[in-house]
């Protein structure tokens, strides 16, 4: 799974991900670390091999009461969504 680093300034939530293998595990690591920040809104950054971090995007995680998933939503580095999000079956812990 992609290791994910979370860093805040006064006014941004950052996200910082590293050590990734595919595109699909960085969605399932950034649902696994996202759900406790239900739409809040990251900006993600990729830190490559020489330490250097390149600002990809933005992502904000919702739930979706009616399929009862969460669902992350992908916006481009000027705020403009992403027609393609990955969804995932929330699990309730009791």
């Amino acid at each position: 799974m992609a290791s994910i680093n979370y860093e805040h300034s006064l006014n941004e939530k950052i996200l910082v991900v590293y050590e990734h293998d595919s595109f699909n595990d960085i969605q399932e690591s950034l649902l696994t670390y996202s759900q406790q920040y239900i739409n809040c809104t990251f900006k993600v950054y990729f830190n490559n091999y020489s330490h250097e971090l390149t600002h990809i995007g933005f992502v904000q995680l919702t739930y979706n009461d009616t399929d009862a998933i969460h669902v992350i939503q992908h916006f481009t580095v000027d705020h403009k969504e992403l027609s393609n999000h990955l969804s995932k079956p929330i699990s309730i812990k009791v």
